[in-house]
This record gives structure tokens, C-alpha cells and sequence, in this order.
């Protein structure tokens, strides 16, 4: 299979018919792609507050967003929605810690999860989020490096449900290109 440029995903992308770009074919495409250096130059910038969002490309089916890391930043647990993604670790290590629920969603707004996994993901490998999937990416304060990952999302990605573990809840929350990032407090890094 030949690489694929950035403009090139994103035609390739746009070509598909509805309902065409599947979780596997967005999992083979990104798996192509070559990203230059100096398209991400512009868009890796982090910030204090929680990891940066940095937009790359969105339109109606589909969204690539470069996310920056400082350490001891990451997301809270959360899904996709009806959305599914692609991540790629660009510099530095990610972490992903997957998880279950193991309520049976019948009472509003209260979750309970199990953990699943924990994966540590370098630079060149490919995570798939499938629909559905529940985790939290992070990259934590004892690797004490900068992270950069790339992420792709085929719906595009706008609300996710978030879950509290320590509190048994769960809220639905839209994404309009904001952080949701947050801190990792030290005694919760798994």
C-alpha cells in the first residue's frame, strides 16, 4: 500500500461514500499516513491549564485534532458518543487505560466501571477507539517529557459521555474543539 500525505487522507476521506469509512478503513488510512513535521510545527503548542486541543482539519464526517501533553495531563474517563477514532503517538508516550461498565446503564447519570487495560503507546504504533469504547489517555508526571499525539475521528467528535469513577456517575458533554483536558492527580495514575 503506497503512504499517504495529510491532504492525501483527507481525500481519500472525502471521497468515500456514506457510511464507507468504517472503523477499520479509518484504522488502515491513518495506519498510511506520513505526516510532514512541518504541517504539526503550527499546531503543537501545550498549556498549564490541561493537554491542548489543536484542530487540524474538520468537516461534517470527519475531524484530526493534534493534542499536546504535558506531564501529569490527561483526559478524564470518558467515551466517544456515537463517534469512533484513530490515535497516533507522535513524540513522547501515551498511556491509555481501558475500561468496561459493569452497571446496566438503567439508572440516569451513575456509571460503574471496571479497568481493563493499560497500554503504553510509542511513537509509530496505532490505536483504534472503537464505538462504544470508554478509556482515559494520558501521559503521566513520571515520564517528565512532552507528549504529542495525533487523533482522527470519524463522525466528527461532538460529545462524548464523561465518567467519574470515584463518584459512580457519568454526563454527557459536547465537544466543540474545547480542552476537556484535565490534570491526573498523582494517586489515580494507574
Amino acid at each position: 500500500m503506497s503512504r499517504l500525505l495529510f491532504s492525501d487522507l483527507i481525500a481519500e476521506v472525502q471521497s468515500l461514500s456514506p457510511g464507507a469509512l468504517t472503523e477499520d478503513r479509518l484504522f488502515e488510512l491513518v495506519g498510511r499516513l506520513r505526516v510532514d513535521s512541518a504541517l504539526l510545527a503550527p499546531h503543537i503548542q501545550f498549556s498549564t491549564e490541561g493537554y491542548a486541543r489543536n484542530t487540524l482539519y474538520r468537516d461534517d464526517t470527519f475531524e484530526a485534532i493534534c493534542l499536546c501533553w504535558l506531564p501529569g495531563q490527561g483526559t478524564p474517563v470518558h467515551n466517544h458518543g456515537r463517534s469512533y477514532g484513530v490515535v497516533v503517538p507522535w513524540e513522547g508516550h501515551i498511556a491509555c487505560t481501558g475500561f468496561r461498565r459493569v452497571d446496566d446503564a438503567s439508572v440516569p447519570g451513575q456509571a460503574t466501571l471496571e479497568q481493563t487495560s493499560l497500554t503504553l503507546a510509542a511513537p509509530g504504533s496505532i490505536l483504534l477507539d472503537r464505538v462504544g469504547s470508554i478509556h482515559r489517555l494520558f501521559n503521566p508526571p513520571s515520564w517528565e517529557n512532552p507528549a504529542v499525539s495525533l487523533h482522527f475521528y470519524a463522525g466528527p467528535l461532538d460529545w462524548m459521555e464523561v465518567f467519574d469513577i470515584r463518584a459512580g456517575t457519568v454526563e454527557v458533554r459536547p465537544m466543540q474543539g474545547e480542552p476537556v483536558g484535565c490534570v491526573i492527580p498523582h494517586d489515580i495514575v494507574a
